[in-house]
């Protein structure tokens, strides 16, 4: 007898000239299931730092019938996910006489208060499509094949099953930007050798066995060196203070405005172990002839333009358990009278 609840029937008539035997095989496409990548990302720490990540998969069917000991495979293939490239179009450009284009603007603007129940609004040209993120389908698609038989119900709550574990190397540092944060952060480097693509998807974050941290990991393909944060390091305490500043017009004898600024980084270790501690922060850069910034720091910074970003200067230090290291900066920022400092 069929079941009391909702399900999917499909009800076949047979007609056949001669009584037989046969087998009959029915494959059809379910629409209201999914499945999703969900990891766990244990860290140890020591003198051998290692990745572990445990590779879990949330399945999810809403069919209307309980999938009982079925085979299941899960594929990474994106039924839904663009097939080709995005088009480009030219990208027109003209000058016009910027007061021909005020008077426009203002003429049109009084005609619209006028007319604007009867204006109609022709559709603008599309000059760039929209896309959004799209995963990388470029190498051949993985697929997870359970040696055993699983059961699902229809009730449309996930089920986690666990689709097995990568060990990587590590490489750990701490990352301090006192600009914005009070503490340092552990940053763990490593390259994905597994020959697997590791998918986008939540991931719990573990230090040394205690979860730290819920984040979002992002597409990793094979050969990717990736960087991931995992949490604060609150032991590692940082301090930027503002000691001087001045901003003024020096006036009629050097007919010049100046502005200055003294800053110490205070780096602080109150953890029981020392730390490199790769430290950011930054000054400002000029792209006009008239505006001059002149810099300096004690210790000098280990890069100027750190990762490309002009004024952004990187410190590597060796913070001993119990110290305090100290960084001095000073900016001098000086443009003609008469203009205006953004």
């Amino acid at each position: 007898m069929p079941s009391t609840d909702n399900f999917a029937q499909l009800t076949l008539t047979i007609s056949v000239p001669v009584a037989t035997r046969s087998s009959i095989s029915i494959k059809y496409l379910v629409r209201d299931a999914a499945w999703r990548p969900i990891y766990d990302m244990r860290l140890t720490t020591g003198d051998d730092p290692k990745l572990v990540v445990e590779r879990g998969a949330l399945l999810l069917q809403q069919s209307g019938e309980r999938w009982n000991d079925v085979n299941l495979t899960l594929s990474t293939v994106g039924l839904k996910e663009r097939s080709e490239p995005s088009r480009i179009f030219p990208q027109p450009m003209r000058i016009s006489d910027p007061d021909l284009m005020v008077k426009r603007q203002l003429n049109s603007r009084v005609q619209s208060s006028y007319a604007e129940a009867d204006m109609v609004l022709e559709a603008p040209a599309i000059i760039e499509e929209a896309s959004g993120g799209v995963a990388d389908l470029s190498g051949i698609a993985a697929q997870y094949n359970f040696v055993y038989a699983m059961s699902l119900d229809s009730s449309g709550d996930f089920t986690r099953v666990a689709l097995g574990a990568l060990d990587f190397d590590a490489e750990i540092e701490a990352r301090a930007v006192p600009l914005n944060n009070t503490t340092a952060y552990r940053m763990v480097t490593f390259t994905n050798a597994s020959g697997e693509r590791i998918l986008p998807a939540e991931a719990s974050l573990y230090v040394d066995g205690r979860l730290i941290a819920d984040s979002y990991v992002n597409q990793i393909v094979p050969g990717a060196e990736t960087e991931l944060g995992f949490g604060p390091i609150h032991g590692l305490r940082m301090t930027r203070t503002t000691l001087d500043r001045n901003e003024g017009d020096h006036g009629i004898i050097t007919r010049s405005n100046e502005n200055t600024e003294t800053v110490r980084i205070d780096v602080e270790n109150l953890t029981g172990d020392d730390w490199n501690v790769t430290l950011l922060d930054r000054v400002p850069y000029a792209e006009q002839e008239d505006l001059i910034i002149d810099w300096s720091a004690a210790p000098r910074p280990t890069t100027t333009d750190y990762e490309d970003m002009r004024g952004v200067l990187h410190w590597d230090l060796n913070i001993k358990s119990g110290t305090t290291q100290s960084v001095n900066l000073k900016t001098k920022i000086t443009w003609p009278e008469g203009m205006v400092l953004r």
